[in-house]
């Protein structure tokens, strides 16, 4: 303490700022690059990829590569950013898949001018030509890592920068198709979304398979390259209350038809209808019931037809997996972690889950095991 002054010597260096301007030691800078953000894992065969998002490489996106034996690798060179800016927040920004020849191949969408590119797994670290030993060769990626080709352009370059955009894409199993979602930025400001298949070796230019809805997403390929499915959606309304589920038989070209999905749904409408009607009309409401069961029992066989299964896990394990726990019960007579309640059923499209089952769970029981 200074005796003369009767003030510490550090006040000195005290700095006095108005609200919200004070210089803080902690910058924007150092906290971004606190850690790699890691997303969208993918695999084909044993071999696995993922995105990271490199703060210190200015933000850029790259694709990942862990080979069979554990080597780890970029796919994305450098001075590429792998990103897709549809729907202006971006997601789905590339696809891994076993390409025509048997080997590995990904198609990405560059940050810099949104077009799609495809990249290559040119050789083995043994010196193998991948693919050339066809899908059942050895895996790849042992002792030193693989090379990949230069990214090759498979969309056109778009009338404008960043005009034509493209996100969540599927390649058919035979490798030889993209499925993708198109966002398109006319000159008149306007936007316009749609969902179109290409050749993976960018020999033709995409060709519309879906239009007419504001927004597409999640187009997914059945395992036997026949069948596609996609959601779409229209303003005003948000995609978790107004989504509708497309399914489609998707041919050797890329082109759809037979929207079949749609067509069923509508006799559903039609026995709706009837029975708002016989409501109306002061009809009987154990009649109603029976009717309003009917068409339940009409809409859910009509999904099953499309591969959409129901999830009702009451009185089995909870399953994190399949199910969402609201809240828990304690029941000494259940064993513990058992499904008790159901809030809402779960539904599956091909043995994905679209949407978990709401669930409660019991506590408080014997061990499952007892």
């Amino acid at each position: 303490m200074d005796q003369q002054t009767n003030r510490h010597p550090a006040a000195t260096h005290h700095e006095v700022a108005p609200y919200g301007s004070w210089r803080s030691p902690v910058t924007a800078r150092i906290i971004a690059e606190g850690g790699v953000g890691i997303n969208l894992p993918q695999s084909v065969g044993e071999s696995l990829y993922w995105i990271e998002l490199r703060p210190t490489e200015n933000g850029r996106y790259v694709v990942v590569r862990r080979a069979p034996d554990g080597e780890t690798a970029d796919v994305t060179p450098e001075g590429r950013s792998a990103r897709t800016l549809v729907h202006e927040y971006g997601g789905g920004m590339y696809v891994p898949f076993r390409n025509e020849h048997g080997g590995e191949s990904v198609i990405f969408s560059d940050q810099a001018d949104q077009r799609l590119y495809r990249q290559d797994l040119e050789e083995t670290a043994a010196g193998e030509a991948a693919g050339a030993a066809g899908a059942d060769a050895g895996p790849a990626g042992a002792g030193e890592p693989a090379r990949w080709s230069a990214p090759v352009p498979l969309t056109p370059a778009p009338p404008a920068e960043r005009a034509y955009r493209y996100a969540d894409g599927r390649v058919t199993p035979d490798g030889r198709t993209l499925v993708a979602v198109r966002e398109r930025h006319e000159a008149d400001g306007s936007v316009v979304n749609d969902l179109v298949s290409l050749p993976t070796d960018g020999s033709a230019e995409p060709r519309v398979v879906a239009s007419g809805h504001d927004f597409y997403a999640a187009p997914r390929i059945s395992a036997d390259g026949r069948r596609v499915a996609w959601l779409s959606w229209d303003h005003p309304r948000m995609p978790w209350d107004g989504t509708e589920l497309w399914a489609a038989e998707l041919a050797g070209d890329g082109g759809v038809s037979g929207e079949r999905l749609v067509a069923e749904l509508l006799p559903v409408i039609d026995n709706l209808e009837r029975a708002i009607d016989h409501t109306t009309a002061g009809g009987d409401l154990k009649d109603l019931l029976t009717g309003v069961e009917a068409v339940h029992t009409q809409l859910v066989g009509v999904l099953g037809k499309e591969g959409v299964e129901v999830i009702d896990p009451f009185g089995q394990p909870f399953d994190p997996m399949l199910q969402q726990a609201v809240s828990q019960k304690e029941d000494a007579d259940v064993p513990e972690g058992t499904v008790v309640e159901v809030f809402q059923k779960g539904y599956s499209l091909g043995g994905r889950v679209i949407r978990s089952a709401m669930v409660v769970v019991s506590s408080g029981g014997p061990s499952p095991e007892e």
